[in-house]
């Protein structure tokens, strides 16, 4: 897992970010509304390393979430 992910895990969560998977996945939102909810000003690069996080956790097969999160 990359620092942005890790980033993810200790800073929102393993139970919210399964949550916003579902829904990023089921189209309810898009990455950039998660990561706006996050971080309202796109120009601060945790804006970015949120969106990557998502983004890198979404391309991950089920088997390489972290346990919590399957």
């Amino acid at each position: 897992m990359s620092i942005a992910v890790n980033y993810l895990l200790l800073q929102i969560g393993h139970r919210v970010l399964k949550w916003h998977l579902a829904r990023i996945r089921n189209g309810t939102f898009t990455v950039e509304q998660v990561a706006s909810f996050y971080c309202p000003n796109p120009n601060l690069p945790e804006y970015n390393t949120i969106q990557k996080g998502l983004r890198e956790l979404l391309k991950m097969k089920p088997e390489e979430l972290p346990i919590e999160m399957r």
